[in-house]
């Protein structure tokens, strides 16, 4: 091929695959820097993690990435090696989603592990599905049979109710509520099925996780220390498991269990560890819900009762009317709730606010704030975008916090085991990124010009250098460049560089310039410096030495490449590595170290590049007749040399004739 045509068709190859890679790569990515990675403490000893310093970010959808660190700061106390885990999040996609591809028959709750990946139950056809971040959905675990059988992905049973309580330990483990079998399921990130608590008899017994019964284990939540919390259908109880497995009924302060007043519909825990219990009065078909708070010590008090409620719109029979089927508590103190047609917000304070919907009208219908339309939302959850994801009929459907609705997932259709319904949803990136994090030293002094008369050795001012640091337990270091006792030229400027170094590798520098003045007239000494050779080929070593007229008693000797101080106080030096045009010279002061150097006649080095040969990797040559080695050769040549001499007409020639009587390897 002509090289233009190739050239044209590497073009092409690559221009295929960046476009490519901008049409198909929709989702978000975390690339870690290169690292070291330094991280420097403040004035104050802190360091608030963001994601510019840690890793650059692609964003292809539509929607601002924000992100969470953990650590999110570092101090004094946690300086040196580190790992920074950052998890980037984007509320959408730029693909369009395909909610109404997957049918469902009967929702059984919802829950996000931390990498974002959202499961739910049906419980119609005894199936745990999985979705992706990028919108991959797949039957996770069960096989359509609602027994207990445990076993791995599709080959175990489901009981799932509807809706069920699921939750997500920090491992990306899942528990759910087997209402049917009267059994805690736990299923693991790799889609195995096991019981977790319960021997599937029908009432309420405490004890380990093997011996402990439940009679109609419905909502689950877990708090930080992995205490979870299961609501009793049928005697709105309220269960609790510990971390060890151990189950106990919950009990007030006085000892007494504790029983909500009308089914429970929803379980909530705060960052305090305290337990918001959502119940309906009735039945009325005005159903009434409220919602109770229970600390951990086990004291009870009402949160939140529609009779002492207030609302933003005005509209007193919202919260009557809008039967509640599911909770959630928020981290600012807001609570969540669903029902008939709405979508409410219980602030703290007792505030009502319907984010989205209206009780009014019914439906399934997407739109923002009150132009939205539900049915019935049976359960809610968040991503980790902030969206509520809540269950509506048979739909997935997404909540904004200014309260727009979409469709994610469900339909009429039969179900399907595995597609993909787009990235719509929240995208979720993470990358652990290795850190160091430093605290940063500093110089309290400051450092002066300096003039020297009538000596030329530098002091050594790190003595002089006061440093602090803002870790103060981490000792500081100082070193000097040039070192002290350095030698000085008359009239020529040195700049000095203090480094202040602690003990984690941060570092300050101060500088100032010495400059040596000499008053009084030049000594009379002399130095002469001389070559073992001033011409040589590149690599071979060359020694040089000072010699001293009218020498003074322990001289010091500086030898001098291009005007940079190399070698040692020796009166020779010896080197290999010169180049062509290097000037070499040596400056002796006096024995005290206070006299002004002299310097010689400086010798001018002509380094000669070594040759470079390139020879054909192959000859051919019909046996009789003889063929000539015509090399290539860069550089000066003073004599060529061939080997082995059998079949060359010349083994000193640049280009010989070959006439081997068999095939031959020739070295020049």
């Amino acid at each position: 091929m002509p090289l233009a045509g190739l050239l044209r068709a590497q073009l092409l190859t690559v221009l295929i695959c960046l476009y490519a890679l901008v049409s198909y790569a929709q989702f978000p990515a975390l690339t870690p820097k290169t690292p070291p990675i330094i991280l420097k403490l403040d004035d104050q000893g802190k360091h608030k993690v963001v994601v510019d310093s840690l890793a650059a970010v692609y964003n292809p959808t539509d929607s601002v990435m924000k992100f969470k660190f953990k650590p999110a700061s570092f101090d004094c106390s946690t300086t040196g090696k580190n790992t920074v885990n950052v998890v980037g999040f984007t509320n959408g996609g730029i693909e369009k989603t395909n909610s109404g591809a997957l049918g469902y028959k009967s929702f059984g709750g919802l829950v996000y592990d931390q990498s974002g990946n959202l499961f739910s139950g049906d419980s119609g056809i005894g199936i745990m599905r999985k979705f992706e971040p990028n919108g991959h959905f797949s039957f996770f675990a069960g096989d359509g049979l609602p027994d207990a059988r445990n076993g791995q992905g599709r080959s175990a049973g489901l009981g799932i109710s509807s809706p069920g309580g699921m939750v997500c330990d920090s491992l990306g483990n899942l528990f759910f509520a087997d209402s049917q079998n009267k059994l805690i399921r736990k299923l693991d990130k790799y889609g195995t099925v096991s019981t977790y608590a319960g021997t599937g008899q029908a009432f309420v017994k405490d004890g380990d996780a093997q011996s402990a019964s439940f009679y109609y284990p419905g909502l689950l939540t877990m708090d930080k220390t992995g205490n979870m919390y299961v609501s009793e259908g049928t005697y709105n109880y309220i269960r609790k498991i510990s971390p060890e497995g151990n189950v106990t009924t919950l009990r007030n302060k006085e000892g007494f269990i504790i029983a909500m007043e009308g089914s429970i519909s929803g379980l909530s825990l705060d960052n305090q560890g305290n337990l918001y219990v959502c119940a309906r009065r009735g039945p009325t078909v005005q159903d009434e819900v409220f919602v109770k708070k229970i600390t951990p010590l086990g004291e009870v008090s009402i949160f939140f009762d529609p009779h002492t409620y207030s609302s933003q719109n005005n509209d007193f029979t919202t919260i009557y009317h809008a039967q509640p089927e599911c909770t959630l508590f928020l981290p600012n103190g807001d609570l969540i709730y669903g029902g008939f047609g709405e979508l409410t917000k219980v602030s703290k304070n007792g505030t009502a606010t319907i984010i989205a919907g209206s009780r009014s009208v019914g439906g399934s219908v997407d739109g923002r704030g009150s132009a939205a339309r539900f049915t019935l939302i049976s359960y809610v959850t968040r991503d980790i975008c902030g969206n509520f994801i809540v269950v509506d009929g048979n739909y997935i459907r997404k909540v904004t916090i200014d309260g727009l609705v979409t469709t994610l997932i469900g339909g009429l259709n039969p179900p399907v085991d595995e597609g993909n319904i787009g990235t719509n949803s929240c995208q979720v990136v993470s990358a652990d990124v290795p850190v160091k994090v430093q605290s940063v030293p500093k110089f309290i002094n400051t450092f002066s010009d300096l003039t020297l008369n009538d000596c030329a050795n530098l002091a050594n001012y790190t003595t002089k250098a006061n440093t602090a640091n803002n870790c103060p337990d981490n000792n500081v270091t100082v070193t000097q460049t040039p070192a002290p006792n350095s030698p000085v030229f008359n009239n020529v400027p040195v700049k000095v560089t203090l480094t202040a170094t602690d003990t984690t590798g941060g570092t300050a520098t101060t500088s100032f310039v010495v400059t040596a003045r000499y008053s009084g007239s030049l000594p009379g000494r002399s130095v002469s410096v001389s070559a073992s050779k001033t011409a040589i080929c590149a690599g071979e070593p060359v020694t040089f030495t000072a010699t001293l007229i009218n020498p003074d008693a322990n001289p010091n000797y500086q030898w001098l490449v291009n005007g940079f101080s190399v070698g040692s106080n020796q009166p020779t030096f010896s080197t290999g590595n010169l180049a062509n045009g290097d000037v070499i010279n040596c400056a002796v002061t006096t024995g005290n170290g206070c006299g002004i150097p002299n310097t010689g006649l400086p010798v001018a080095m002509s380094v000669d590049s070594l040759p470079v040969v390139t020879l054909a990797k192959q000859e051919s040559v019909i046996a009789g007749s003889g063929v000539t080695l015509k090399p290539i050769v860069n550089g000066k040549v003073v004599n060529y040399l061939w080997s082995p001499a059998a079949g060359l007409n010349d083994i000193n020639s640049p280009s010989p004739i070959a006439s081997p009587n068999q095939t031959t390897t020739y070295t020049l």
